[in-house]
Order: structure tokens, then sequence, then C-alpha cells
């Protein structure tokens, strides 16, 4: 049965029940400020999100900010001024990306056509063709690189040379989301979600099941209440992998043989991140929660931005940032979830979540706008 897809409108799934149903976005409250967030610069990039939702989510390596526009093109930005380094225009357009290692880029096109560019001059290296669309940035090594392609076939390449290595390929449920999340390459192994809730590991040199779980299985009566993607980023540290599922389960998986150390009710498409012994997670309801990673114990939930579409939590200093649909960026207290600090950075929403680095923070609203804003404590 050929697939179907459902899309995200303004971060939204598409409902099949009257408008009156949506939950609208929640007021901003007053509140005491603990940061101030100040703009460096911004630039028009091109990366054009324009009204179709793909994500293309930017790189960062070293000093240089990579991004991928829809309508054909790569470019790479200094991530101190926003200056234009090179661009490189391709021959289709583009639906997935930027992945890369330390030498090569990897975006993908919306026929499947894989690109390898130069990151030092935006030369293309090679290009190869998979299955389908690709809507999930590749992710390489300096050995491996991984394509998922909507079809659940996951690919195999030498990145320096566009070999195929290997093929594994997964069945997919009649409906799912529009996304799938990306391949993570860790210790010998590749680990892919899909659509039905599974996780596999994968050998690296072969494609080779190591093992397969599924995180929460199918609930409800109708194809929609049974939709259960893994299509947030998948995490992982040195003894531990953490995954979450759409109208699911987010839990801690033991590496070794993928079993579940905790799960917690906790439904996500958005996304989540780590930092020390903390993962923080924005739920479908777009409540941001702060949950301890070795016990699974939630400690703390701000709900106040509820319906807001917040993008995935991202660290920087004691705060997390995070943007939304009306264009704020906000920033939350790591201890205690508490609001910090808020900056009405465009009229467009965020897509992507925000990038950090030297204690900065990189957003893209819909039309490829990127803002730079650092973050300083009000009795700096």
């Amino acid at each position: 049965m050929r697939t179907l897809l459902i899309s995200f409108i303004a971060f939204g799934l598409i409902a099949c029940s009257p408008k009156s149903n949506i939950e609208p976005p929640a007021e901003l409250e007053s509140f005491e400020p603990r940061a101030k967030l100040r703009l460096l610069w911004q630039a028009n990039t091109s990366y054009a999100f324009n009204r179709s939702r793909i994500k293309l989510s930017p790189l960062i390596r070293g000093d240089k900010l990579f991004t991928a526009e829809i309508h054909k093109s790569v470019s790479a930005l200094s991530i101190k001024t926003g200056k234009t380094l090179w661009k490189q225009y391709l021959p289709k357009k583009l639906m997935a990306g930027v992945g890369g290692n330390e030498q090569l880029l990897f975006v993908a096109s919306a026929d499947g056509d894989i690109y390898a560019l130069r990151q030092d001059t935006g030369e293309l290296a090679w290009t190869r063709q998979v299955t389908t669309e690709v809507v999930a940035p590749p992710t390489a090594s300096a050995t491996l690189l991984v394509v998922r392609s909507i079809d659940s076939a996951v690919t195999a390449f030498d990145p320096t040379t566009g070999k195929e290595k290997w093929r594994y390929t997964h069945n997919t449920p009649t409906l799912t989301l529009r996304g799938t999340s990306t391949p993570v390459i860790i210790g010998g192994g590749v680990l892919v979600g899909f659509d039905d809730g599974r996780l596999v590991a994968l050998r690296e040199n072969d494609g080779k099941l190591f093992w397969e779980t599924t995180i929460s299985p199918p609930r409800g009566r109708s194809e929609i209440e049974r939709l259960n993607d893994i299509d947030a980023e998948i995490l992982t540290t040195n003894d531990a992998i953490y995954v979450a599922s759409y109208q699911g389960k987010l839990s801690r998986l033991s590496p070794s043989r993928g079993r579940a150390l905790w799960s917690q009710d906790i439904s996500t498409h958005a996304g989540f991140s780590i930092q020390e012994n903390m993962l923080y997670v924005t739920n479908e309801n777009s409540e941001i929660l702060a949950i301890d990673t070795q016990s699974g114990r939630i400690l703390w939930k701000q709900d106040k931005l509820r319906a807001r579409l917040m993008t995935a939590p991202v660290s920087i200093d004691a705060f997390l940032a995070l943007g939304d649909l009306q264009g704020y960026l906000h920033l939350l207290s790591r201890s205690d979830g508490a609001i910090a600090g808020r900056a009405k950075v465009s009229d467009l929403p965020f897509l992507t979540r925000p990038l950090v680095q030297d204690n900065r923070i990189y957003l893209f609203d819909r039309d490829g706008v990127l803002f730079v804003y650092e973050v300083k404590f009000t009795d700096d």
C-alpha cells in the first residue's frame, strides 16, 4: 500500500477535528528577567524555508556555519560575521541536510540524490542516488555515510568516494508523520529509528542487525491514534541511548542490547537535549520537562508556553534556549524551568532547534534569516 504522509503545518499536525478544537498558543506572561539577550548580527542566508515547512538543519564546523536552501544551493558562512564564504548551486531541489564529517558536507534532493561537497570550497566531490526522497540530514563519520530515506531504507556509503557499502530495508507503516530521525553512528554500529516505533542497531561494516527494540507499541483504534514515529533526534552518551517516539515513550536504553533502563510516557517530535546528568525535552503540547538521566524522574515542568509550538531546548550556560511559532526566543532556567529571558526576534516561526557555540545562539526563522544572540546575566 502506498505510504501516506501527514505533514506538519506551523509545527502542528493537520487535524481532522474542527479548528475550534485546536488549543490556542499560551499568552506570554510577564516575568522577572535573570538574563539579557543581545542581538550581535543577522544575515539573510537564502535558507528559504518559505511555506513548505521543510526543515533543512544547518551545521557548524569550526569557524564556519553551513546552510542548505530548498532552491538548490548550499552556503558556507563565517560564524563570527555572517559573511558568505562560498555558495554552491546544485541541479535539484534540496530536501535534507546539512550533514558532514571533517572534510565533506552532505545534502539530499527531493529525488533521492545525495551530494557530497568539499567544506573548504563547496566543490562537488561526488553524487549518488538512493531509493526515494530523503528528509533527514545524512550522518557521516570519517569512514561511513548513512542515509535514511522515507521508504525506511538505510543506505551506507564510503564518504570519500560515494561507493555503496550496504543497504538495510524496513517495513513502513501505511500512515506516518512527515519526517524521519537522523541515523547515529556510534561504537562500530549505526542506530536508526523507524516510523513504527522501532529502533535498530546495525553493524557499521556490513549493515547486519545487532538488535531491534520497540520503543512503544502502537495504541488506539484509528491510524492517527496509532502513529508512533521516531522522528526526534536520537542522543547517545558513553553508557546509554536516549530515544523518543511520537504519541509514545521517551526511553533510556542499554547500548549493548537495546534494553529499556527506564521509560516515561512522553510524546515528542520537536526533540530533546542532554546536558551533564539532565535531559531536557519539549513534549507534543510544548511543555518543557527536565528529567534525571539516571532515574528517569521528572524534576520540573514548564507549562506556561503550551501550544506555542516550541523547538527542542538547547543548553547555553545556566539556561535553555528555545524558539517558538511567533518568532520569540525564550530562555529558561536549567535549574527550575522558570522563564529567565525573552526576545522578539522575528515575525516568522522557528522550525529548527537553535544552535549554540561559544556562548552564542544561532537561530534561523522560516524564511532563512539567521539571527545571532549572546546571553548575559542581568547583573553583568
